[in-house]
C-alpha cells in the first residue's frame, strides 16, 4: 500500500505490529507513536496524562490526533499501575527518561524500566526496545550511569531486545537556539567536541524499520551530519538572521560548581555531569535520516520558539 507519495506502508493487519510504547508524551515518544501510525501499524500509548498526547510536544514534537491509538494510564514508578499493559503486543519501546530533568534517574531510567521489563516478560511474548545513550557507560553521571545499567539487566535477560544508541538529538541542541535568540551563545571549552544528533522522527524511523525487520542486539545511531558545538551555536545565529556573539568557559568552572552542587542537589550535580561530558566529548554515531540541524532550528525560527 502507498502512502501517496511513492513510499510503501504497513497494511493494518498484514504484517502489522501492535507496539507498545512508554514515554509517548516525551519528545521522541511522540515521534515514534507519530511513525507507527503512519506506516500501518497499532499503538497502544503508556501515559501519565493522557490530555496530554494531544497537544503538541516540546520541540516541536507532533500531538497524537485522539482516537488515532489506544491510551493506557500507567505510571513506570507505580509498578501495580502497569499489570497487563504488554497483553496482546509484539513489541514494547520504552522512550522514557530524565535526561535534561533532574528528576531520579535510578527511579525512572533504572527501576521504572525495570517494572516494565518484567511486566513485558509477563506478558510471555512481547520483543523490548530500548532507548539508550552513546557510550553512556563511559559517561560520569547518574543520568547515563543508570539507563546503561538497565541495558546491562536488558542484554542479559530472556527477552528479545532491541538497544538504539543514539548520539543525542536534535531538541537536545535547542539550547543553543534559544541562548542565540537572547543575542548570546555559552560554549563549554571553545566548542570544539563534535557531535552528530538525529531528529527524532528520523530516529523513530530508524526504530521502526529494526521492529518491522526483528532485528536485535545494540544499534549506535547518529545524524547525518557531524559539526563541532561552535558549529552547531552557528548555524542558530544564521536561522535567526543574527550575527554571531559567542563566548566560552572553561569546563573546569562547570566542575567546580558541581561539587557544592553534589551535597545541596545529587541530581542537579548528576545533570551537570551530564552537561560537561555532552559539551567537552565526541558524539558521533553510524549516520541515519536526511534532516540536518540547520532546517531544524529554522523551524523553531518559523515557530518563534
Amino acid at each position: 500500500m502507498s502512502d501517496g507519495n511513492g513510499n510503501d506502508r504497513q497494511r493494518p493487519g498484514e504484517h502489522a505490529l501492535t507496539v507498545l510504547v512508554a514515554g509517548a508524551t516525551g519528545y521522541l515518544g511522540r515521534h515514534v507513536v507519530a511513525d507507527l501510525l503512519a506506516e500501518g501499524h497499532e499503538v497502544r500509548a503508556l501515559v501519565r496524562d493522557p490530555d496530554a498526547l494531544a497537544q503538541e510536544g516540546t520541540s516541536g514534537a507532533p500531538a497524537i490526533p485522539a482516537g488515532s491509538c489506544e491510551v493506557v494510564v500507567g505510571d513506570v514508578t507505580d509498578p501495580a499501575s502497569l499489570r497487563g499493559v504488554a497483553d496482546g503486543v509484539d513489541v514494547v519501546v520504552s522512550a522514557i527518561g530524565v535526561t535534561g530533568s533532574t528528576a531520579d534517574p535510578w527511579a525512572i531510567d533504572h527501576r521504572g524500566n525495570l517494572a516494565l521489563l518484567d511486566e513485558t516478560l509477563r506478558a510471555a511474548g512481547p520483543r523490548f526496545a530500548y532507548v539508550n545513550v552513546l557510550d553512556g557507560e563511559r559517561i560520569a553521571s547518574d543520568v547515563t550511569r543508570a539507563k546503561a545499567a538497565f541495558a546491562d539487566v536488558l542484554r542479559r535477560s530472556r527477552a528479545e531486545y532491541l538497544i538504539v544508541n543514539p548520539s543525542g538529538f536534535f531538541s537536545d541542541f535547542s539550547a543553543y537556539f534559544e541562548m542565540a535568540r537572547s543575542g548570546l551563545v555559552v560554549l563549554v571549552d571553545g566548542g570544539r567536541a563534535r557531535a552528530n544528533p538525529i531528529h527524532g522522527a528520523d530516529l523513530a524511523a530508524v526504530i521502526r524499520r529494526h521492529l518491522e525487520a526483528g532485528t536485535g542486539g545494540d544499534i549506535d545511531v547518529g545524524g547525518p551530519e557531524v559539526m563541532t558545538h561552535r558549529e552547531a551555536a552557528q548555524a542558530a545565529f544564521t536561522a535567526l538572521g543574527k550575527r554571531p556573539r559567542i563566548v566560552s568557559m572553561p569546563s573546569v568552572v562547570l566542575r567546580a560548581v558541581r561539587v557544592p552542587m553534589r551535597a545541596a542537589s545529587p541530581a542537579r550535580a548528576g545533570l551537570m555531569d551530564f552537561m560537561v561530558s555532552a559539551l567537552t566529548e565526541d558524539s558521533v554515531a553510524p549516520p541515519a535520516g536526511n534532516r540536518v540541524l540547520s532546517e531544524y532550528y529554522a523551524e523553531c525560527a518559523r515557530r518563534g520558539r
